[in-house]
């Protein structure tokens, strides 16, 4: 888990939507004494008051997160890993666009990145965690420490652009997804995943479901709401698909009202480095099953995006 954070010392402002622009509203759900809210007119779900950008890159730069502890680098760095996970994710890039310049916002400890350089991308990080920024660079990834609109990244230089789960945590999705068709050559693609609110997650667990996290994850968005939003920024959606119930889930809703145990949790993460290929192959056959009916009601927990800049007419 990522270390707590007090963020009352953090002045909040309303927010409108950041989908439509409405600024009419009603409550949606209440932890921790802060509200997100739903829009009235296109149904995006939202922190109501939320921190400045400046805040967040403070939040975001000084903070320790779980994706550099021991259990969860031996699972995210492994072979494994790279062939169940972050290899299909470039394979279905691919089929949009050729392997080139790639740049992965909010890269984390560099794990995906390292598995695009391993399939000829030609890939750099950007991360404002300061450890995770360490961590990536000594996989051999290269790394920028900062945040987005300060590299001033030339037009049209990149093939790809991904954010795995991080639009969620944005301050202004609206100016990143603008920035991000800027950076983008006529045909590249833009991947993300995103939490899905309209999910079977949230229905079981309610405001305890695990993305209902108030600050951190400023806007839930939907398959509706993001698909509305990519289209508005000029984008054309190549794939979207809401997938997967996480068993953390299914063991929140069976141990709800109990104590979490994180040392548990972080040793099946690690130990998911360690089985065969075989036992691993079944998990992602029975992961396919489970997620077509997920997909067809678009309620599986996480959605992924390939977004794509149109080509360039003659």
């Amino acid at each position: 888990m990522s270390e707590t954070i007090d963020y009352s010392q953090f002045p909040t402002k309303p927010a409108p939507c950041c989908v439509c622009g409405s600024e009419e509203h009603t409550v949606f759900c209440t932890k921790d004494g802060m509200d997100y809210v739903k829009c009235a007119v296109c149904g995006h779900v939202y922190m109501r008051d939320q921190v400045s950008e400046e805040d967040l890159l403070k939040i975001y730069s000084s903070r320790t997160s779980h994706h550099n502890q021991e259990q969860k680098l031996a699972w995210d760095f492994s072979e494994m890993k790279a062939e169940v996970y972050y290899y299909k994710l470039l394979k279905r890039m691919e089929k949009v666009i050729e392997p080139g310049p790639l740049l992965d916002i909010g890269c984390s400890n560099g794990s995906f990145a390292k598995a695009a350089l391993d399939k000829g991308w030609d890939a750099l990080g950007l991360e404002l965690e300061e450890s995770s920024v360490l961590t990536a660079r000594e996989q051999g990834v290269e790394v920028i420490h900062g945040e987005l609109f300060a590299q001033k990244f030339e037009d049209n230089r990149f093939h790809a652009v991904t954010m795995w789960n991080l639009f969620e945590h944005l301050f202004d999705p609206v100016a990143a997804l603008t920035e991000v068709y800027r950076i983008l050559k006529p045909g590249g693609v833009c991947a993300m995943c995103v939490p899905n609110i309209r999910n079977v997650g949230w229905w079981m667990l309610k405001a305890d479901w695990h993305s209902v996290e108030p600050q951190i994850h400023q806007n839930l968005f939907s398959v509706n709401t993001l698909t509305r939003l990519a289209t508005d920024k000029g984008f054309t959606v190549r794939h979207m698909a809401a997938v997967d119930i996480k068993p953390a889930t299914v063991k929140a809703w069976l141990r709800k009202g109990k104590k979490k145990d994180d040392k548990r949790h972080a040793a099946s993460v690690a130990s998911m480095a360690q089985q065969s290929p075989a036992k691993m192959a079944m998990l992602f056959r029975i992961r396919a099953l489970t997620n077509i009916p997920l997909i067809l009601t678009r309620s599986g927990e996480d959605i992924f995006a390939t977004l794509q800049k149109p080509k360039a007419t003659s």
